[in-house]
């Protein structure tokens, strides 16, 4: 006998949203993707605040509006809403202030029971490594970095020191370390996300790199992390989009800056280090000896 699974509602919106830092919108999109495949709407959007570009790949349109962050899964006039913060649901899913993939399932397997219980909804199951966040690096301009690494072809580290915006990771002075790295690794080309007045051989600007000229390079700067052989940063959004299967399901270095691993990777596996020493002095010389291997 066959049997049919009937759909108790087709909604006229859906509309995913989180009002918070890139990096919170961009480790959801593994979730958003979901959501839009198997929740039936004529229309699914993501109300977010942050540049449009950084979801273009995802195919969803896009909408700047600040919704209640406290709210979780609600309807209204037959639109779905659904929070996709990781603080939604009263801090369910900050256990013990860890930001991982872990959070994201547990907050996923909730509203998927949600949406079977009010709405018919049927969402997948989904296991820890299906929200490491992929993106679909095609629907951008990557011509530059793919000439620049053409012409550059050491050994590459990607080094983020951009600044916190989280709290997850003290804002700390990035030159000292970057300096120190870079002389004493003359064979190892290092590229920087955020201009400095360091000016080597092997110092090299993502700006300069990427060419992006409409003032967000998150993307771009995630495809250039794909490319090297380390990646040092802290929980900042550049190091987010860093944060993706490229890298965490690789067997390359990640080097993670910040007060614990759990709120700082967002993928464990065994090629994470994390450092949670804020003193410059000391985290350039065990930074330094992790890229010697």
């Amino acid at each position: 006998m066959k049997f049919v699974r009937i759909l108790l509602v087709v909604f006229n919106k859906l509309i995913i949203y989180n009002n918070f830092h890139n990096g919170d919108v961009h480790y959801s999109r593994e979730i958003a993707k979901i959501y839009r495949d198997f929740i039936p709407s004529k229309q699914v959007i993501y109300a977010h605040l942050n540049h449009p570009k950084i979801l273009k790949d995802l195919n969803i349109d896009y909408m700047t509006t600040h919704l209640d962050k406290e709210l979780f899964v609600f309807d209204d006039n037959n639109n779905l809403y659904i929070n996709t913060w990781i603080g939604t649901n009263a801090r369910k899913y900050l256990v013990n202030g860890e930001v991982t993939c872990k959070n994201n399932l547990l907050m996923y397997n909730d509203v998927k029971d949600i949406l079977s219980n009010r709405y018919g909804v049927v969402l997948p199951d989904r296991s820890l490594r299906d929200f490491v966040p992929s993106i679909d690096f095609t629907r951008f301009n990557t011509s530059p970095i793919n000439s620049f690494f053409e012409i550059n072809k050491k050994k590459t580290v990607f080094y983020v020191n951009s600044k916190v915006l989280s709290g997850q990771s003290p804002n700390i002075n990035h030159d000292i370390i970057i300096e120190y790295i870079a002389s004493n690794n003359p064979d190892i080309n290092f590229i920087v996300t955020n201009k400095t007045n360091i000016v080597k051989e092997n110092v090299f600007y993502a700006n300069e790199i990427n060419q992006v000229q409409d003032g967000c390079d998150l993307i771009e700067n995630g495809y250039i992390s794909t490319l090297c052989d380390i990646i040092i940063g802290q929980g900042s959004g550049s190091f987010c989009f860093a944060g993706i299967k490229e890298n965490y399901l690789s067997d390359k270095l990640i080097i993670g800056i910040g007060y614990s691993k759990n709120t700082v990777m967002w993928y464990d596996t065994l090629n994470n280090i994390c450092f949670n020493d804020n003193e410059v002095e000391i985290l350039k010389e065990n930074i330094h000896n992790a890229i010697k291997g």
